[in-house]
């Protein structure tokens, strides 16, 4: 495949925002209890045979934090209990897929490769058919097989071993099919404007600042070989989130706030998925596309949107800058702007 570095593409200028916001009354209360449970939990020096569990419940306090930074208050304690409860299923003979798939979310959140154990290869849950999604092999203590390599470890059962534990852990096989990060978290839950989380009233208020009116451009037609006047009716913008309640609240504060908006995520096939971005490219119809990281970060051009927003800050910093080069890439023709949320005071700052 031919790439081309960015020092030689000619592309408009990029204009990249740090938006610092800060906890509403509510929100810093939970966060505070959040943060003392978190800080308590990482000083436990647990014994070896506990360690394992001690380490995921580290996990799922570090992913509590983060829901509430981008949540707020949306009943984010109740489902990380909810998701730990299930994590803790993971330790043992008690080994269930929907424990393995609570912990390979969390995982995925942290910005953890999802990487076999024995031949490094990177596995994605951007399945292109949802119908047929790629089947994996989790041990309880968090290793993670292929199925090319756990079929082959079982040709000979003597040798059959899919960790280095003194004793063999059990594992299980589940799919990576539609595992983007999910809380349970209620969008009726956001019906009053109080209870809407701190980012996504900065979201709208924010795009409500965005140019609206009639905008020219003009592009070649290869098949008519002329040049085509294109009618632009208002800035579009696209946001990135790794869950998807995130997504179900912003469109449900966006719809209410009288934005319009459609979504992509994990759940859709590819004729769903192509069906929406033929529209949202086509403008006139939709203002804001909200997209899930786990599947729309890579492989997508969108450049007929203007503004990204990323709404949580990821580990691996070459997750946001994929995800933004959905828009600023080749065939990009107007300036853009990228907008990252961060929560003052918070684990989004290193406090």
């Amino acid at each position: 495949m031919l790439r081309r570095a960015g020092d030689y593409i000619k592309l408009p200028k990029r204009k990249d925002l740090v938006v610092r916001l800060k906890f509403s009354d509510q929100e810093a209360e939970v966060y505070r209890k959040a943060k003392e449970k978190a800080i308590r939990c990482i000083e436990d020096t647990p014994d070896l045979e506990n360690s394992g569990r001690h380490y995921k419940n580290v996990l799922q306090k570090i992913e509590a934090l983060r829901q509430i930074c981008t949540l707020g208050i949306s009943n984010v304690e109740d489902a990380a209990q909810d998701a730990f409860n299930q994590l803790t299923d993971i330790q043992g003979s008690s080994l269930t897929p929907d424990a393995a798939s609570v912990a390979i979310r969390q995982f995925v959140s942290l910005g953890l490769p999802m990487m076999c154990v024995k031949c490094d290869t990177l596995m994605s849950f951007a399945s292109e058919n949802p119908d047929e999604p790629l089947w994996v092999h989790l041990t309880s203590c968090l290793r993670l097989w292929c199925s090319s390599c756990y079929e082959r470890e079982r040709v000979d059962p003597k040798d059959h071993r899919l960790c280095e534990c003194p004793s063999a852990c059990p594992s299980v096989t589940i799919p990576l099919q539609n595992q983007a990060a999910t809380a349970s978290i209620t969008v009726a839950h956001c019906a009053n404007e109080t209870d809407v989380p701190t980012k996504v009233r900065a979201l709208i208020q924010d795009l409500k600042k965005c140019p609206k009116g009639t905008k020219r451009y003009a592009h070649f037609d290869e098949n008519k070989l002329n040049l085509v006047v294109d009618v632009k009716l208002s800035e579009v913008s696209v946001l990135f989130s790794f869950w998807k309640d995130t997504l179900g609240i912003t469109g449900a504060a966006l719809t209410k706030a009288g934005i319009s908006c459609a979504r992509i995520d994990g759940s859709m096939n590819m004729k769903q998925r192509s069906n929406i971005l033929r529209e949202f490219s086509a403008g006139g119809q939709i203002d804001v596309l909200l997209l899930s990281l786990a599947c729309c970060a890579v492989g997508l051009t969108l450049t007929s949107a203007s503004r990204a927003y990323l709404m949580e800050p990821q580990w691996n910093p070459l997750i946001e800058e994929q995800a933004f080069a959905r828009i600023y890439r080749i065939s990009q023709t107007q300036e853009v702007t990228m907008v990252r949320f961060v929560m003052e005071d918070s684990i989004e700052k290193g406090g």
